[in-house]
């Protein structure tokens, strides 16, 4: 799994590896605390960072998704990567900044 920011004028593409099963319920977590509809500032946060984090394992922080994506797309990629983990879709990938 990619995601690919926009940083300081330069795209910068961040990739993860197949999850372990913590983070699996890591996810479950996250989503069984958060309504999903009716996301709130705080949601989103936690989501954000949650998945610059803990997926991402720290890579960019949660400042960098707010700055590298355009607003109609944080929440379509969040939920994106989340769908991702918990339905076990994930493909090996090496986590590293390209």
């Amino acid at each position: 799994m990619k995601l690919t920011l926009n940083l300081d004028g330069k795209e910068k593409t961040y990739t993860w590896s197949r999850p372990k099963g913590k983070l699996i319920r890591d996810v479950m977590a996250l989503k069984s605390s958060i309504n999903l509809d009716d996301i709130q500032q705080d949601d989103l946060d936690k989501i954000v960072t949650f998945v610059a984090d803990e997926v991402f394992c720290k890579q960019f922080t949660m400042d960098d998704v707010y700055n590298g994506l355009y607003y109609d797309e944080i929440l379509v990629k969040m939920f994106d990567i989340i769908a991702i983990i918990a339905n076990g879709t994930a493909e090996k990938a090496t986590p590293k900044n390209v």
